[in-house]
């Protein structure tokens, strides 16, 4: 009986294989999988706002700034109320590359807010430290590869600096 019970575990996993319920893992972070379909929504148009957050690098503070401190405590704020055609593919392909490694909580000057289009609901936040190579994908902490920042600034407008 124990055979028999192995034999159409076996079959069930194979066909589960073959018809695509359980594929290959990923090799993306979890970050980068919502990166990605980040990516997805701004290109399909599906993404209305852009607000970028920022609390100056130079300012001291007494203690770590987190996504939800500069979330209510920012001091510069520049909204992008309608994403036009080359900011889409151009975002669209940086966020499409991003590489994202775990991370640790880091201090945080700069958040990167998208929202829906349809019921202006945040669709996901990307902080950043002071440098831009470590932040936090939603609360998901992470290092990011070299110049996202500066790449993804440039691909959300070519004169914001």
């Amino acid at each position: 009986m124990t055979n028999d019970l192995c034999n159409i575990l076996l079959r069930v996993a194979f066909a589960a294989v073959v018809c695509g319920v359980v594929g290959a893992p990923s090799d993306n972070t979890p970050a980068e999988e919502q990166l990605k379909a980040l990516a997805t929504e701004v290109q399909a148009g599906r993404v209305g706002t852009v607000e970028i957050l920022q609390i100056p690098p130079s300012l001291l503070t007494r203690s770590a700034v987190t996504p939800q401190i500069l979330d209510r405590s920012w001091h510069y704020r520049f909204t992008i109320r309608h994403l036009s055609d080359p900011r889409i593919s151009n975002t669209s392909a940086v966020l499409k590359t991003a590489k994202c490694l775990p991370g640790v909580n880091s201090d945080v000057r700069w958040g990167v807010i998208f929202y829906s289009l349809a019921d202006g609901k945040r669709i996901l936040a990307i902080y950043f430290d002071r440098t831009g190579r470590t932040g936090a994908v939603d609360e998901v902490w992470v290092s990011f590869g070299e110049n996202f920042l500066a790449r993804l600034k440039a691909a959300l407008s070519p004169s914001f600096e």
